[in-house]
């Protein structure tokens, strides 16, 4: 019973997975509710703020987008430990009514082939607004 439970310690222990990336790049939020947009309505930007938690510096390589509705921009310089990177999102909800929930997988130098994060816009895209009568 000893050699099971000791075993079985060591097997936890090999697989336990480290510290992700995920936890050594920390977000505030990684949803943003945009709430509700109309379709000709101006294009609006969206911050999302991380904080290096680990001991090495880290650089986002990449965020994903899935649609020509949303342009990316993030910092580009390496984020040292203790201090904080973002990620702008900018949404032109033209051509794209309805539900919105836009899904884009970040990508670290800490991160291997798996996204670190996934962020994401959340909301809805009504109709175009109609110009008031005169």
């Amino acid at each position: 019973m000893k050699h099971l439970l000791w075993i079985g310690a060591l097997l936890l222990c090999l697989c336990a997975p480290g510290r992700s990336a995920a936890q050594q790049l920390v977000f505030a939020d990684t949803v943003q509710l945009v709430g509700e947009l109309a379709e000709n309505d101006a294009p609006r930007s969206y911050t999302f703020v991380c904080e290096n938690q680990s001991d090495k510096p880290i650089v986002i390589l990449r965020v994903d987008t899935s649609c020509g509705c949303v342009k990316v921009s993030h910092t580009r310089k390496p984020i040292a430990p203790g201090e904080r990177g973002e990620v702008v999102v900018t949404l032109d909800p033209r051509g794209h009514e309805g539900a919105l929930y836009k899904q884009m997988p970040l990508y670290t130098s800490a991160s291997g082939r798996r996204p670190a994060v996934r962020l994401a816009l959340s909301g809805v895209i009504r109709p175009p607004k109609r110009p008031a009568a005169q």
